[in-house]
């Protein structure tokens, strides 16, 4: 009997990374899979990663043109549509901001769109 997971020709596999950062949960899911399923990473349609801060895009550059589709959406995932303010820290991620006098010279803004996956 053969155990092997077989992919259906009529489901999709998707993975999402919501605050993908420095890239690391996909490196990581690529490499591992996702631990408590039994369906291995290459098995997978679609890598999709959420991620407002550019100081990251260029790590997700190695992603794209691979057997999988990439998309990386250049925006913060959130519960409405609209902009928020979020100040760059670098490499050391992102930060919301609530009040005015926490803005400096690093704060931009950001697109934060709903995504339909059906």
């Amino acid at each position: 009997m053969n155990n092997h997971h077989q992919k259906s020709k009529f489901k999709k596999y998707i993975f999402i990374d919501v605050g993908g950062n420095i890239a690391d949960t996909v490196e990581n899911f690529l490499k591992v899979g996702v631990k408590s399923s039994p369906i291995p990473s290459k098995d997978y349609d679609s890598i999709y990663v959420f991620e407002p801060n550019r100081e990251f895009y260029k790590l997700y550059d190695k992603f794209y043109n691979q057997s999988y589709q990439f998309t990386l959406i250049k925006a913060a995932a959130t519960s409405v549509d609209g902009h928020l303010k979020f100040a760059g820290e670098g490499t050391c991620g992102s930060t919301l901001i609530v009040n005015s006098k926490n803005e400096n010279k690093d704060t931009f803004k950001t697109l934060v769109p709903s995504i339909d996956f059906s």
